[in-house]
């Protein structure tokens, strides 16, 4: 990946880029050990002690051997190309809200500290909304996890 701005800043204005960063809807994009690639990801909450951070990938599209049943396949939510609206997009994707991918919080900030140029994007309202609705109503994830990341209740959609 190339450097970013941000990464040229000196430390304290880095720092108040990761306060500003490190919120729900906020995309990254970094090395995802299990896809064995840079993935799009989706900070999509906080757990109440503040300990870990849950993660939903974007995907360019549905995995049909990971996901072959329609109900399966309905635990995505398609995100739109739209430059204006998404421009961490290149193109059409698929948020995955069957799975978290659990990161311990502090390492998160620090890295966010460190490589500011992570963080390639902000989801609007809408999104978000639509995109934790989704979560909370998914049958694969456990009540417990969507609770610790105070995901459990459905938000009204727009």
């Amino acid at each position: 990946m190339s450097k970013a701005i941000g990464d040229a800043l000196p430390y304290e204005q880095r720092k108040t880029l990761a306060d500003l960063n490190f919120r729900a809807g906020s995309v990254f994009k970094f090395y995802d050990p299990i896809a064995k690639k840079e993935k799009r990801l989706i900070l999509i909450g906080i757990r109440y002690d503040r300990i870990m951070v849950a993660f939903l990938r974007i995907n360019t599209e549905i995995n049909a051997h990971l996901f072959p049943t329609e109900a399966l396949k309905n635990e995505h939510l398609i995100l739109e190309y739209d430059e204006a609206l998404r421009p961490f997009l290149t193109h059409t994707s698929y948020v995955n809200c069957s799975i978290f991918l659990e990161q311990k919080a502090d390492i998160l900030y620090n890295t966010l500290i460190e490589k500011p140029g992570i963080h390639i994007g902000v989801l609007d309202n809408n999104d978000l909304t639509n995109i934790k609705h989704k979560v909370a109503t998914s049958r694969l994830l456990s009540s417990s996890q969507k609770k610790n990341f105070g995901l459990f209740f459905s938000p009204s959609k727009k």
